[in-house]
């Protein structure tokens, strides 16, 4: 397998990427490839639609082939779910958007029940995709029997530990592969941090942690008494990562960074705080399972008056760029814009961090820091 570890990127690598970011479409889809999910978690925004979840009526792969066809620059995909892992065809669809999309930084949520489905996943996509670069995020909320609770799934704890092994030999194996921990801070963790840091650092080969505010509708509303202070004493838990050598994953830790300093200013000063004109709906969209495109998958949430929901896929010959030019889109990116439209959501920050150019400079330098 080829390791690609040069700090910087490729010259083509650049080219590609600046052509992306320079052209009218969208460069980074969130996808939620399935509703469908082994576990129950409390703080979950998607419960609706895990608890409505149907295969039947989901995008199939064919489907995603139409759609990665239609667009030419989506230069990063998300993929989220339910439990993206359910999908055996999953490394067909990310292969589908790297030969069609010119797709070459795929991101992968999972709950990390399936280590077996993980390592298909890796084998499949290093053998069909030789230019990608991959980041396959597992969420860890705790320790033992408290994840499992926290997940609303027994034996989930050492599944991900197996998962977790899996990712750490493929990647020490070659695979271009970015290893990331995901921990959603609620009231059930927050004094079990420090112990579970300490705890990833012995024993999971991770690249990058991400503490994750809650967010959206929540199963149990409870899960997001977070205070800010809360979240400011976390997110030191979760610094000082060690500088990895891999070039995604420097670059990736600085724009998250400056993501994270994004966000503590929302949650401390509300839509003023926010540093950004949000980019969804231009350069970020999100698609759910059912065919759905959305400027975002939060704005149906924090602002239910609005119709946020731009059409269906099947009722559009499967073309998001064409979509994105008709009236209703327009005006939504409009109320956007104008609304100085704000949250938490670190995607969100993530696309703004990346797609606003006066935060170039400071990226470039705090990455060569680093």
């Amino acid at each position: 397998m080829h390791v690609k570890n040069n700090f910087f990127l490729s010259a083509k690598s650049n080219f590609k990427l600046m052509r992306a970011i320079m052209s009218g479409e969208p460069n980074y889809m969130v996808m939620f490839v399935t509703a469908l999910c082994n576990a129950r978690c409390p703080m979950c925004f998607y419960w609706k639609e895990s608890e409505n979840a149907d295969a039947k009526l989901e995008l199939q792969l064919e489907e995603h082939i139409k759609i990665s066809k239609n667009l030419n620059h989506l230069h990063y995909l998300s993929i989220g779910g339910g439990e993206p892992f359910i999908r055996k065809d999953l490394p067909q669809i990310v292969e589908a958007y790297y030969r069609n999309s010119r797709t070459r930084i795929v991101t992968v949520a999972t709950n990390g029940s399936l280590p077996e489905r993980v390592r298909a996943y890796i084998d499949y996509v290093v053998e069909h995709c030789p230019d990608i670069q991959m980041r396959i995020q597992v969420s860890i909320d705790n320790l033992y029997e408290k994840h499992d609770e926290s997940r609303g799934l027994k034996g989930l704890f050492d599944k991900v530990l197996d998962t977790c092994r899996v990712i750490g030999e493929k990647k020490g194996a070659g695979a271009p592969l970015m290893f990331s921990i995901g921990t959603v801070m609620t009231p059930m963790n927050r004094n079990d941090l420090k112990g579970l840091r300490r705890f990833l650092d012995d024993n999971v080969a991770y690249d990058d942690l991400s503490l994750i505010y809650p967010r959206g509708n929540a199963r149990n509303s409870s899960f997001k008494d977070v205070s800010l202070k809360e979240y400011r004493e976390a997110k030191k838990v979760f610094e000082s990562i060690p500088t990895t050598s891999g070039s995604f994953a420097r670059i990736y830790q600085t724009i998250d960074r400056e993501a994270k300093r994004g966000i503590e200013s929302y949650l401390k000063e509300g839509e003023p705080g926010y540093p950004w004109t949000c980019v969804a709906g231009k350069k970020m969209i999100t698609l759910t399972e059912r065919g759905m495109l959305t400027p975002c998958e939060m704005l149906c949430q924090i602002k239910p008056e609005i119709d946020s929901e731009l059409g269906n896929v099947r009722d559009c010959d499967y073309d998001i760029p064409k979509m994105l030019v008709l009236d209703k889109a327009r005006r939504l990116r409009k109320y956007i814009e104008n609304t100085h439209c704000s949250c938490s959501y670190e995607c969100a920050a993530l696309c703004n961090v990346v797609f606003t150019k006066k935060q170039w400079p400071k990226i470039l330098k705090e990455t060569l820091m680093h």
